[in-house]
């Protein structure tokens, strides 16, 4: 049976992850303590855009200040407006990003990829930042999302799939512009390559590795590197399996734990009653909403014993 498979992050919509009406905790942070970085070291479609927001959300109902900038690294270090990209003049601006939060009081908030620059990992590091890494726990929605939005890293470009319209079963040339279209437009589906998919699911397998291996490699001790997945965090979003206003504990505990992650001491109320007002929001989806040629690849699946990729999705894209 076909299951559950990733939905649209315009499904959390910012006004359901307001702190304002939530008590806070008298937590009070040193300035040294507020002036670390907070990172969610994330690949793409590893759904960072919905995570920093909640984690941002959940900070404010903890009683902190977030820096109200840019969450993606590229976007803090780059403008475009003003300068081009030069390597050099990047490490300043991204300096002094970090030092003008912690004078405003203020804790920084950023994505940083595996792709991003080591100096930028050895000055978060010499800044003390306090890192999670997120992740796709399936490989599966990890390759049909990257297909979609063309970040297929194979030699061509298009090994794995390419993203096509869902009626006509034609190539698509929106790739990442589909998250963007209007509601009432009909997502492209992938249609992937089904010769290449083990090839294409190893990749993915070892994403994390790679990604610990990539912090490490830039001097964070892996202990220092707890690992949290889209899954779990976004589990509660799901209409079935729980009693009416429930919030699962499995996204409890996960919020819980990126919170310790940031040095902050988790408040089980405060994030039960954050996450509640987007509780059991998200129906089921069939994984045949995503893939265009679902027969083929649910073949190929059941040939290569990896059917359970079919069954447990992040309620995210």
């Amino acid at each position: 049976m076909l299951a559950l498979v990733a939905a649209s992050t315009a499904q959390l919509q910012p006004e359901a992850l307001k702190a304002e009406d939530i008590s806070r905790p008298n937590q009070v942070l040193k300035a040294e303590d507020i002036s670390r970085p907070r990172v969610l070291g994330s690949n793409r479609c590893g759904g960072s855009t919905w995570v920093q927001r909640t984690a941002r959300a959940l900070l404010r109902a903890h009683g902190l200040v977030h820096w109200n900038g840019p969450f993606e690294f590229w976007d803090l270090i780059w403008h475009p407006n003003t300068h081009p990209w030069k390597e050099s003049s990047s490490q300043d601006e991204f300096e002094r990003v970090i030092t003008m939060s912690g004078r405003n009081n203020s804790v920084l908030v950023l994505k940083v990829e595996p792709v991003a620059p080591s100096w930028a990992r050895e000055m978060l590091r010499n800044k003390g930042a306090q890192v999670i890494l997120t992740t796709r726990e399936n490989p599966l929605d990890n390759l049909i999302c990257n297909v979609k939005d063309c970040f297929d890293p194979s030699k061509s470009g298009n090994d794995w799939g390419f993203p096509v319209n869902a009626t006509t079963g034609e190539q698509s040339s929106l790739c990442f512009g589909a998250r963007h279209l209007p509601k009432s437009v009909a997502q492209p589906k992938v249609l992937l390559h089904t010769a290449n998919l083990s090839a294409a699911l190893a990749e993915y397998d070892a994403q994390l590795n790679r990604t610990v291996a990539t912090w490490v490699q830039d001097g964070f001790a892996s202990d220092n590197l707890p690992v949290v997945t889209l899954e779990d965090l976004s589990v509660f979003q799901y209409t079935d399996g729980l009693d009416a206003g429930s919030v699962s504990e499995v996204s409890i505990a996960a919020w819980s734990k990126v919170m310790t992650a940031f040095g902050i001491k988790p408040d089980r109320a405060i994030i039960t009653d954050l996450l509640r007002p987007r509780a059991q929001t998200v129906p089921p989806h069939s994984t045949a909403d995503a893939v265009y040629n679902i027969e083929e690849v649910t073949s190929e699946l059941e040939r290569l014993n990896r059917t359970d990729l079919l069954n447990h999705h992040a309620a995210v894209q």
